[in-house]
């Protein structure tokens, strides 16, 4: 996972715990409040070549 800073236009990798969700499309991410989001589903692969449908959910706190 990577934060990117729009001021100085630069990416950073992320410390997470847990386990983070694999590379996917198509999902749906939303900020829940200033400090947590979720992450719902999507795929694996691309529309015209499906792997997998995810169906999974993923709290992440960055207000730490």
């Amino acid at each position: 996972m990577y934060q990117y800073n729009i001021k100085s236009n630069i990416w950073q990798k992320m410390t997470v715990r847990g386990k983070p969700p694999g590379p996917r499309c198509y999902h749906d991410m939303k900020l829940i409040n200033r400090q947590n989001f979720v992450l719902f589903g999507g795929i694996k692969g691309t529309l015209v070549n499906i792997e997998m449908f995810y169906n999974d959910i993923f709290l992440y706190d960055i207000g730490n």
